[in-house]
């Protein structure tokens, strides 16, 4: 069985009690770097840890392995494995075996408790390795994303001007990590710098 368990938007503080009961019992852990370091005071000694990349390959590698060691293989998801996350993809690479999930605080719910936005209307969507709908979202009144390195949001911000548009963006970057940092902007007057890992919500209302 694997059992992938969303950790959070990155701080500790935002595991939840069940995570924390089933990381306590788990035999074998998968997991980047980063991700590893939340959770490690919460495994036992005798719980294995292997690390991986962050490569999809990788991790499909590291888990064919484990599973043959193991009955259970414990797989860390940043947020929540069922937004954006790496549950979808691991029910497609290993469709033959029982695949649970613990759910995850999403930095998307994070990211409104901050900006004090309700999101029951927003478009929840991801421009990582995506292309935008650019034509579906200007006809909504807020989207919420993940960026990646292509799509950072001073690009959202040019494009949204090449399109006669001046929506206000709430930019949250590190959201839960020391460097956090929030930006609230209309696209116009976005500052040029350097953003990243950054969920970004454009608000076409705004």
């Amino acid at each position: 069985m694997i059992r992938i368990i969303g950790i959070g938007p990155g701080d500790k503080y935002y595991l939840t009690s069940d995570a924390l009961q089933k990381l306590r019992v788990a035999t074998a852990v998968v997991g980047t770097k980063r991700q590893m370091e939340t959770v490690d005071e919460y495994l036992r000694s005798t719980t294995y840890k292997q690390l991986y990349s962050g490569k999809l390959d990788e991790l499909k590698d590291k888990v064919e392995q484990l599973l043959t060691k193991n009955s259970e293989v414990t797989l860390l998801a940043s947020g929540d494995p069922s937004i954006y996350g790496i549950g979808e993809w691991i029910k497609k690479q290993f469709a033959s075996e029982s695949i649970k999930i613990v759910p995850g605080i999403s930095s998307i719910q994070l990211m409104f408790s901050k900006i004090d936005i309700p999101m029951h209307d927003v478009l929840i969507t991801s421009v990582h390795g995506r292309a935008p709908n650019w034509e579906l979202w200007q006809h909504l009144s807020k989207v919420c994303l993940f960026t990646d390195k292509k799509w950072t949001p001073v690009n959202i911000a040019e494009k949204l001007i090449s399109q006669g548009l001046d929506p206000v963006l709430y930019i949250g970057e590190w959201l839960s990590y020391p460097s956090e940092r929030m930006t609230i902007s209309r696209a116009s007057k976005l500052q040029h710098l350097e953003y990243e890992f950054c969920v970004v919500v454009i608000d076409y209302e705004g």
